[in-house]
């Protein structure tokens, strides 16, 4: 993710945020506040990883056979 799309996200959440402050209800600016977060954070995080490999077997160590 460039810098650009990530200003572009941080927006879009930023600005869900700000209609959190007509909440009246405590529990519920925190829940939302979380779900909010939660989701710019696994969005962040997936950008991030879809440019890696879509391999994601597990590479084994070799290791020599032991001489008996």
């Amino acid at each position: 993710m460039n810098k650009a799309k990530l200003t572009e996200k941080f927006s879009q959440r930023l600005n869900d945020i700000e209609n959190l402050l007509g909440c009246e209800d405590f529990y519920e600016l925190e829940v939302s506040f979380d779900e909010i977060m939660i989701d710019f954070g696994n969005e962040l995080l997936s950008s991030l990883l879809e440019s890696k490999s879509k391999d994601r077997r597990k590479k084994s160590l070799s290791r020599p056979s032991m001489a008996k």
